[in-house]
């Protein structure tokens, strides 16, 4: 990988981070529960998720979490936990 390729890659890293954090963000602040909500904050600051940025690894995480978004919002519409 060149180094404009790595920050790109980079980039697009920031962005599915900041992206997963305000979706799940919307839900704990929906759901009312500050002493959650604090928690996992807390929590995100502590805690980092190394990512495999080999070649096609970014895209397919993407797709993954994508998915897992589509099911997160399905069980909230439908009020289906098991969803």
């Amino acid at each position: 990988l060149t180094q404009t390729d790595e920050a790109r890659l980079g980039r697009i890293h920031s962005d599915i981070v900041y992206e997963e954090r305000a979706f799940h963000g919307t839900i704990l602040s929906a759901a009312g529960n500050h002493l959650l909500t604090s928690l996992i904050q807390s929590l995100r600051v502590l805690a980092h998720v190394p990512y495999d940025f080999a070649r096609g690894s970014l895209l397919k995480m993407q797709e993954t979490v994508s998915q897992e978004h589509l099911q997160i919002v399905q069980a909230l519409k439908s009020r289906h936990a098991d969803l």
